[in-house]
């Protein structure tokens, strides 16, 4: 059997396996730096909803996405399970459509017709930017029609 000195080696090595398989929990690879990113967007000073906002990552990388509330709110998403964008610069896309009337026809052709309700500066030419720190990061986007 063992003696008394081998039994505290063995005891002793048992937890050195313990804490280093412990310690190597989450050691697993990272994902990249997320942050949260909340705001409002305005139009001419008034709450723009259900407008879709899109976080696009200058130096690659996963979009965010969000859509505005009633109020102009917004909380962006990364993944499903991850709230917010990615840390860095970000070229930022705003659209929102101008709904169609019910009575405009069949649904097919009133949804493929929708007019962009924002000028191009915020969505198919975007000049818009956003910086995401490491952070929680509120971002507001106030924008004009002219």
């Amino acid at each position: 059997m063992f003696s008394l000195r081998e039994k505290c080696l063995l005891q002793g090595r048992g937890w050195i396996v313990v804490i280093a398989l412990t310690a190597m929990i989450g050691c697993g690879e990272e994902g990249p730096e997320v942050a949260k990113v909340t705001g409002t967007v305005t139009l001419d000073g008034e709450p723009l909803p259900y407008a879709d906002i899109t976080f696009i990552p200058k130096q690659g990388g996963r979009n965010s996405l969000a859509t505005t509330d009633d109020a102009g709110n917004y909380s962006l998403t990364y993944t499903l399970s991850q709230k917010g964008a990615l840390v860095g610069e970000h070229k930022v896309v705003i659209t929102s459509v101008i709904e169609a009337d019910a009575g405009e026809g069949d649904d097919a052709k009133a949804i493929k017709g929708r007019p962009e309700k924002l000028p191009a500066k915020y969505n198919s030419a975007s000049e818009l930017t956003a910086n995401v720190q490491s952070e929680e990061n509120s971002i507001d986007f106030a924008l004009t029609t002219n």
